[in-house]
């Protein structure tokens, strides 16, 4: 499962759950689906929680770079490489963190250019990734939303004309 997978189950997308349960239900024999979907929702909720504490600390070093970026004269560019990452603003304030990352960079003459780590891509599986047999296409459906989902948030302002 991934992180962007545990939102959508979070946000109650009962085909996504009902495919988790019926492959954790395979792998590890007889289970009741209410226990399945407990362990499932309770693995969703932790990769949610583990993702936002990686934005923060991501974006509290990106703020720390910034601010002594600051003293420097000048204008200055700072490429930000990332795979992506989900914000959500009801367990944390990342979202905020990145507004107040945008304004101190403004303020400070720094321009931000995101750049996707991931390269090219068209969000589809390949034979290098372990997949999942999907017969009912929940999964594809799914991913399809996660490579525009996790793209790195454009922190670049536009500069001020002369």
């Amino acid at each position: 499962m991934t992180e962007y997978q545990a939102t959508v189950i979070e946000q109650h997308d009962t085909d996504l759950l009902d495919f988790f349960i019926d492959q954790l239900i395979k792998h590890e024999g007889t289970m009741p689906r209410e226990t399945a979907s407990q362990i499932i929702r309770a693995r969703a909720a932790q990769l949610i929680e583990d993702g936002a504490s990686l934005v923060t600390r991501t974006f509290s070093t990106l703020k720390g770079f910034i601010n002594l970026a600051s003293a420097l004269p000048g204008r200055k560019i700072v490429f930000f490489i990332s795979d992506g990452f989900l914000i959500d603003q009801r367990r944390s304030e990342n979202l905020y963190r990145l507004q107040q990352i945008t304004d101190a960079a403004a303020r400070s003459g720094v321009v931000i250019y995101s750049m996707d780590a991931r390269g090219l891509g068209a969000g589809l599986p390949n034979a290098a990734d372990p997949a999942l047999a999907d017969s009912s296409g929940v999964l594809l459906r799914v991913n399809g939303s996660e490579v525009r989902a996790t793209q790195p948030i454009r922190c670049r302002r536009p500069s001020r004309r002369r």
